[in-house]
């Protein structure tokens, strides 16, 4: 199930075993510590035990066989392993996973799904915890600034949203700085634009959505600030070519946002964006670019120019 699903269970079903697995560790933790309310803080000690470096099953098995202290089961939190289970602990992992202990609650904290089998996946609930869309991030952005007593325009809001590619857990970091630097005044779009760190996410859907707008200023403003980020021209230029090579493939497409955001390796929010941008050409276009960047890349890589003039005659190719 989804995060936004499992923090609204009114009641846990403590007889399954749980895998909070995702991208954003905010939302890992509020999982995490839904399950954590759920125990007398002054007898933790007794009934919340945490595993790291797991390297057998047995070890586990000693962990999820104490039994609890005035409480119903003991949560054991599994949140690293040093080694994939034997074919043997394989097997004993299986049967406890159809049958887990009544004295205990097994969760998996983001742990690297390569130790596990699928089958054992599948038998879990998994809570996943990946970054959520824009218009899904608003109400968890806005609760974070409230709690801080705090007030921010919606233009500023949007952006602080953008410039972090909707990552509560950057989010939540640029809320405190931007609380601490406004002092008791409303958060505007320009605090946000003068103090959040730009994620290079954000920076390469943001120059592409700038060359695809013809917008020479903002995508000479945008790639100024990734030069003087440290950003080689080389790079850049394979930003972009990558970029202008997702719209081409958004714009010939038929398959669905999720479909296509795993072929592209980003999130389906990036897609849908990427489909408005690539909406702004014709097909024969992007076609085009992509070509004259991919010749580029070739003479700058055989030497033929130089990745400064490649990167400039790139930019100059998508802007015509």
């Amino acid at each position: 199930m989804k995060y936004s699903q499992f923090e609204k269970l009114d009641k846990i079903d403590f007889g399954k075993t749980y895998f909070i697995v995702g991208d954003d560790l905010y939302f890992c933790n509020k999982a995490l510590e839904k399950f954590l309310n759920c125990y007398n803080e002054d007898l933790s000690v007794f009934n919340v035990g945490t595993v790291e470096g797991l390297q057998s099953y047995n070890q586990l098995n000693e962990n999820l066989s104490v039994l609890p202290l005035m409480a119903d089961r003991r949560l054991v939190i599994l949140k690293s392993m040093d080694a994939r289970f034997s074919d043997k602990d394989n097997e004993e992992f299986a049967k406890y996973l159809v049958s887990p202990y009544d004295n205990s609650t097994l969760v998996i904290y983001n742990v690297n799904k390569i130790f596990f089998n699928v089958n054992a996946i599948k038998k879990m609930e998994i809570i996943d915890c990946d970054k959520m869309d824009e218009k899904s991030i608003v109400n968890y952005a806005m609760n974070e600034i409230s709690t801080r007593n705090a007030v921010i325009e919606p233009s500023a809001l949007r952006t602080l949203i953008e410039y972090t590619s909707c990552d509560m857990t950057k989010i939540v970091m640029e809320i405190d700085k931007l609380v601490s630097y406004a002092s008791g005044r409303d958060i505007t779009l320009g605090m946000v634009e003068e103090l959040v760190s730009v994620d290079s996410e954000y920076a390469m859907y943001a120059l592409g959505n700038a060359v695809a707008a013809k917008n020479a200023k903002q995508t000479f403003k945008i790639m100024t600030a990734m030069l003087e980020s440290n950003q080689a021209y080389a790079t850049l230029l394979a930003v972009i070519t990558k970029q202008m090579r997702r719209l081409l493939v958004c714009s010939l497409s038929n398959d669905t946002d999720v479909e296509l955001s795993a072929k592209l390796s980003v999130k389906p929010y990036a897609v849908t964006k990427l489909r408005q941008t690539s909406s702004k050409f014709k097909q024969v276009q992007l076609k085009n670019i992509v070509d004259s960047l991919i010749d580029l890349e070739y003479k700058f890589k055989s030497g033929k120019i130089n990745d400064e003039s490649a990167m400039y005659l790139g930019i100059f190719n998508c802007l015509q």
